[in-house]
């Protein structure tokens, strides 16, 4: 067990009572070392500062969030998350959480450079960039007219023929009717932009994360159900044994078939490799003369070839989709990537780009300057300039 795994357990036992005379011991050494564990120290003994923090869960998840801090208090990746304390009795459970959450918040870290013990740096911030709220996402209908998807706040879009376009109340995009004839609309979803979701004519439901584009039909003909994809997508397809569903990346020549079944694909030009990953069913991933075959929680990575990995952490892969960041091991190419398409922000690097690698989630609600302030802990300094976030080592 590593000092800080020792250090995140005793938390969590002073918080729970059950500290043994040697265990008070070593913890109030710790606490005395540096002014900052002493900040810390205080304030998760602090009941208000917890309350304050602790907002936001619904009770009916404790089990689930129990399972989720065990996990954590073990593993040492803080959870950045807001819970509600609806019932008193619950209060436990969530001042437990805290150890994990307040290392997360404010001035504290969420993310762990594996390399090296975190020190606390300045991140210098001209104006901050807040996380996306409103879509800029466009629909591209077969004639060419663009849309926007902001134009109304819900109902009819556009109509195709006998297809009605729909914005429900929860900004979902649905294709509601049939037609015989078959086109193709494209949902372009840029930097900047929350996920986007969309319901297509055969009831499939598709996410898209920011900087991303879908090529999809307008109507279920009689040819096989395809897509075109940039960027990353979740689909949960509909089940139709005489209409393969076929996602196609034409930038890596690379094609995806399914009947039936849930997966993530992810096939961001700015990333080395594309990953397509299988939560339910079974998809075939082909490119060239090269495929494979997944079952659920593997993944395809695809290069020059195919290459499945068994037993991916699906939480991981699925956090853009549940609202948040998570890393584990990355370098800081991969951070800034996601917070580039995130924030739609350029980032630029100032000297010779940092090293190490990093682990750790948070919400992808709060602001570019918060997002830095969890991950600064580790070593790398950070400059906001407008719309630019430089990254000195």
């Amino acid at each position: 067990m590593t000092e800080n795994q020792q250090i995140s357990l005793l938390l969590y036992k002073r918080l729970q009572g059950s500290l043994s005379a040697e265990e008070e011991t070593t913890l109030e050494a710790w606490r005395t070392t540096s002014s900052q564990n002493q900040l810390l120290f205080e304030e998760l003994m602090n009941e208000e500062t917890l309350s304050v923090a602790i907002a936001e869960y619904h009770p009916d998840n404790r089990q689930a969030l129990e399972n989720r801090i065990f996990e954590r208090v073990k593993e040492q990746r803080p959870i950045v998350k807001v819970i509600s304390i609806y019932r008193r009795k619950f209060f436990r459970v969530a001042v437990a959480a805290s150890i994990v959450l307040m290392l997360g918040l404010g001035t504290y870290f969420a993310f762990f450079n594996k390399t090296s013990q975190p020190e606390i740096v300045k991140t210098i911030i001209s104006k901050d960039v807040e996380a996306p709220k409103v879509t800029k996402a466009m629909i591209t209908l077969a004639d060419g007219t663009t849309v926007a998807l902001d134009s109304v706040t819900s109902g009819t879009l556009a109509m195709q023929g006998n297809v009605n376009i729909i914005k429900n109340e929860n900004g979902e995009i649905v294709y509601s009717g049939t037609d015989d004839a078959v086109g193709y609309n494209t949902l372009v979803n840029p930097k900047g932009s929350p996920v986007q979701s969309l319901t297509l004519a055969d009831g499939t439901k598709v996410w898209m994360n920011a900087e991303s584009t879908l090529k999809y039909f307008t109507s279920v003909g009689k040819v096989d159900r395809r897509v075109e994809i940039t960027g990353e997508c979740y689909f949960e397809v509909t089940h139709n044994t005489t209409k393969p569903f076929i996602v196609k990346d034409i930038n890596r020549g690379t094609a995806i078939q399914v009947l039936g079944t849930h997966f993530n694909v992810n096939t961001y030009a700015d990333e080395l490799i594309m990953k397509v990953t299988l939560l339910e069913g079974s998809v075939k991933v082909m490119k060239g003369s090269s495929s494979g075959i997944l079952k659920p929680g593997q993944q395809a990575q695809v290069n020059q070839d195919i290459k499945v990995i068994d037993a991916v952490n699906l939480v991981e892969v699925m956090a853009w989709r549940n609202g948040y960041f998570q890393f584990t091991n990355a370098d800081i190419g991969t951070v800034m990537r996601q917070v580039e398409r995130w924030y739609d922000v350029q980032v630029v690097y100032e000297g010779e780009k940092p090293t190490g690698h990093y682990a750790g989630e948070v919400s992808r609600n709060v602001s570019a300057a918060e997002m830095l302030k969890v991950i600064k802990a580790s070593g790398v300094n950070f400059r906001i300039e407008g719309k630019k976030i430089v990254v000195m080592k």
